[in-house]
């Protein structure tokens, strides 16, 4: 996933990020660290020379496995919203399904589950997509 992310974004402003960088995001004034399965950046000045980004991303995409399914369907959904991101997809591996949420004013302004068969795509990054048998096999 992290490679047609890569090719989809190469030579735009945007880019994304799939290596391990904390990202922290604030949700009602408090302080969140993070470290989302890829995320896709517009403002690389906010990367430190730490591995920490102090920006909010644009997109963030988490991957679902036991431990944090709970987590990251639910607190990290309001997290993502409340803190200013845009889009947000969740890879389910268990149902084989992609969810992507488009945030806008910290609200859920629209949302989509692609199932096999079908090409998951953005609502921010128009073009952007990825066939969901090419996630999942």
């Amino acid at each position: 996933m992290a490679n047609k992310f890569s090719s989809w974004f190469e030579g735009k402003k945007c880019f994304p990020l799939a290596l391990p960088l904390d990202v922290t995001l604030y949700k009602e004034g408090k302080p969140n660290v993070v470290q989302p399965d890829l995320l896709v950046i517009c403002d690389q000045e906010n990367i430190k020379e730490d591995d920490t980004y102090m920006g909010t991303p644009t997109l963030v995409v988490e991957i679902l496995s036991e431990k944090t399914r709970s987590r990251d369907l639910i607190k990290k959904l309001d997290l993502y919203m409340q803190s200013g991101v845009e889009e947000y997809w969740i890879v389910n591996p268990f149902a084989e399904e992609i969810t992507v949420y488009w945030f806008k004013e910290r609200e859920i302004e629209n949302s989509t589950t692609f199932k096999k068969g079908e090409r998951a795509a953005s609502f921010v990054f128009p073009g952007l997509g990825i066939d969901v048998n090419a996630v999942f096999g």
